[in-house]
C-alpha cells in the first residue's frame, strides 16, 4: 500500500503550489521569479522624468542604455531592473521600486518601499 501522505504531499508540491503561485503572479500579488524582463523603450519613456520626494528632495529617474536609472542627492546611481510592467527592483538590493498612474494613465508618481516593513517614500512628478 502506497503512503496516503506522500501522494497529497507530492500533489501540492507538483500541481497545487505552481499553480497558485502562477495566480499570484498574474494577479501581481507576487513578483515574477525572473527579474530580467524586457520592457519596450515607449514604456521605459513613460517613467522617466523629475520626481520630489515629500521633503522637497529632487529624484531623477532617466534612460540610459534602454535601462531605467534612479538619481538622488547623496547617493550612486541605481539601476531599475524590471520585475513587472511597473515594478522595478535594486539589482541585490532590499528596496523596491515602482511607479504609479493617475487617472488618465499618466505616470505621476515613483514610490520606493523598503523591505517587508513597507517604509514607502512617495515622490512626485514634477516634469517629464
Amino acid at each position: 500500500m502506497v503512503n496516503r501522505e506522500l501522494i497529497v504531499s507530492s500533489i501540492i508540491k507538483i500541481e497545487i503550489i505552481p499553480l497558485i503561485r502562477q495566480m499570484l503572479i498574474q494577479y501581481d500579488l507576487l513578483l515574477s521569479s525572473d527579474p530580467t524582463i524586457k520592457l519596450s523603450d515607449s514604456t521605459l519613456k513613460t517613467y522617466t522624468g523629475n520626481y520630489k520626494r515629500e521633503d522637497v528632495v529632487p529624484i531623477a529617474v532617466t534612460l540610459k542604455d534602454k535601462e531605467l536609472v534612479l538619481r538622488m542627492t547623496g547617493i550612486p546611481l541605481l539601476n531599475l531592473i524590471p520585475q513587472t510592467k511597473d515594478r522595478f527592483s535594486l539589482m541585490d538590493l532590499d528596496p523596491k521600486v515602482f511607479f504609479t498612474k493617475n487617472n488618465d494613465g499618466t505616470v505621476d508618481t515613483v514610490s520606493i518601499q523598503d523591505g517587508d516593513n513597507t517604509i514607502t517614500i512617495r515622490c512626485l512628478k514634477v516634469s517629464s
